[in-house]
């Protein structure tokens, strides 16, 4: 796992305002935060490279590392490079928020290409810690209501993904990035 391979973190994607997914089918997740680590996997051949980074694109330095980290590159990363190989994944760009631990939140396959909420939940849950979805269901005007007034599980802050991935084109920059809301309190 020592070659290095040339490549550029991706930054962590900006959210949009709950209406952009009005009317479709959904992930209502925990609020992870707007910070993290972002592990980049790239295989050639037989050769594997890690590199780690920011949500901002920076690549880390490890022997910054703090206690979390730390414990997670020892611990969990060597599981989760296993999988992604054994998936048969070449090139790949995990993103993990940071609290008390890291929870996998995103997997990006390309610039317009990520794995879905789903996958991420059934096929990582048993190797790391990942995002607490905490329903699904369609978004129309009743849990846009229901979530704006923070009844029920709506209480506290939201992030809404697809359950089908989507990109959001910005027409102004033509610019496009992942179809993801939040509702904060």
């Amino acid at each position: 796992m020592s070659k290095k391979f040339n490549a550029t973190f991706l930054k962590y994607n900006n959210f949009l305002p709950l209406e952009n997914v009005k009317g479709l089918f959904c992930y209502i997740i925990e609020h992870y935060g707007y910070d993290g680590l972002s592990v980049l996997y790239q295989k050639e051949n037989d050769d594997i490279a890690i590199n780690i980074g920011d949500w901002h694109g920076n690549t880390l330095d490890p022997k910054n590392f703090d206690d979390i980290d730390t414990k997670f590159m020892v611990d969990t990363l060597p599981n989760i490079v296993s999988l992604i190989t054994i998936m048969g994944i070449g090139q790949c760009q995990l993103f993990f928020a940071k609290s008390d631990e890291l929870v996998l939140t995103d997997l990006q396959l390309s610039l317009n290409k990520m794995a879905g909420p789903g996958f991420i939940d059934n096929i990582f849950k048993n190797t790391c810690n990942v995002q607490k979805i905490i329903k699904i269901e369609t978004i129309d005007d009743n849990c846009i209501e229901n979530i704006e007034k923070g009844t029920g599980s709506y209480k506290n802050d939201l992030i809404l993904k697809p359950s089908r991935y989507r990109n959001f084109h910005d027409t102004d920059l033509d610019t496009y990035r992942p179809l993801y809301s939040e509702f904060k309190r």
